[in-house]
């Protein structure tokens, strides 16, 4: 068990009742306790292992501070065992406390699962709703000239054929929901010229707004027997260079096959600067770059998954930023697949 210090809150947050001296000390105000939390919270202090004024370990992570560790060969025993000494705990007390978190554990597991009910069923209706629209749309599809019509209006395509996407990303979340094995477990053959011009042809309607336009280079004649979440992994990698683009710019995609099993594609946007210890969190879960908060709402969740998704598929991608001037450059998705590494997946 650990203490946890939320350095934004400036507030600790009491996980265990061991050792009884941290919560009593923090608790009455001891300044020494304080003043630590506080040093160590500056943004001079880098994530990473410290050592509190008692001797225990502390651990500095993504805005939290778990301190009461004690870590071989960086804790300090001779201190924290003066202080056991000073103070008792009663085993009556101690036996309360187990069965106090041991009820907060079950309420909490309780609420959990009705969560995850709530969040199946309604994954369950959106499904339900995207179908219906899928259905409407194969209705429509069938007469010669709204298809036509449909084709030459980007907002209108995209409300049309968009859908097929919408319900593929359900599935995908439905399988994460249920702990099913999600990655790889369909594959079709897959064009990436073809697929990235669709994809491309469905956000279009996005770039219009900001005078964004994507242009395309080269051709690849390969298909590959593929997982089908390269499409999520593609529609992350285009959404994310029409959103961060800049406003009047144009998206590069260049397709370039070498030989029959081999073709790499790259996606490039010019955006603001990006530093480069930005640059080594990109694929981090929940980062956010400060150009990405200040311009645009978001998670922080795509990259990080299209990376996951392109390693499991057997695909190889690597990003780069090559600064143009003071606050701006080219931010570039380079993507390599491989015949025999996507095949044998």
């Amino acid at each position: 068990m650990f203490n946890q210090y939320l350095i934004e809150k400036k507030s600790l947050t009491i996980s265990t009742e061991i050792p009884y001296f941290c919560e009593k000390y923090y608790c009455d105000e001891t300044k020494k306790c304080r003043r630590y939390y506080e040093k160590i919270s500056r943004e001079e202090y880098a994530d990473g292992l410290y050592q509190c004024p008692y001797g225990f370990s502390c651990y500095k992570s993504t805005g939290r501070i778990y301190s009461c560790l004690i870590v071989v060969g960086h804790s300090d025993l001779s201190k924290v065992n003066v202080h056991l000494k000073t103070y008792k705990q009663n085993t009556k007390d101690f036996s309360n406390y187990t069965i106090n978190q041991l009820r907060t554990i079950i309420r909490y597991n309780e609420e959990l699962e009705h969560k995850q009910k709530i969040l199946r069923l309604t994954i369950h209706d959106l499904k339900n709703m995207a179908k219906h629209f899928m259905d409407l749309t194969e209705i429509v599809k069938q007469d010669a000239d709204l298809v036509k019509k449909i084709e030459q209006d980007d907002e209108l395509f995209s409300a049309i054929e968009g859908y097929s996407l919408i319900q593929y990303r359900l599935d995908y979340h439905d399988q994460l929901l249920n702990n099913q094995e999600i990655y790889g477990n369909e594959k079709r053959n897959i064009n990436f010229h073809k697929m990235i011009m669709k994809l491309s042809k469905l956000m279009q309607y996005r770039g219009h707004k900001k005078d964004v336009s994507i242009e395309f280079h080269g051709y690849t004649n390969n298909k590959f027997w593929c997982s089908r979440d390269m499409y999520l992994a593609s529609f992350i990698f285009i959404e994310n260079a029409i959103k961060y683009a800049e406003q009047f710019s144009t998206i590069n995609i260049y397709f370039n096959d070498r030989g029959r099993n081999t073709t790499e594609v790259k996606i490039i946007n010019i955006c603001k600067t990006i530093s480069a210890s930005e640059m080594n969190k990109i694929y981090n879960d929940g980062f956010r770059g400060g150009q990405a908060q200040a311009t645009s709402k978001g998670s922080g969740l795509g990259l990080g998954l299209a990376k996951k998704i392109c390693e499991r598929s057997g695909v190889e991608l690597r990003t780069e930023f090559h600064e143009s001037d003071s606050n701006k450059g080219e931010f570039v998705v380079d993507l390599s697949i491989q015949k025999e590494m996507v095949e044998k997946i």
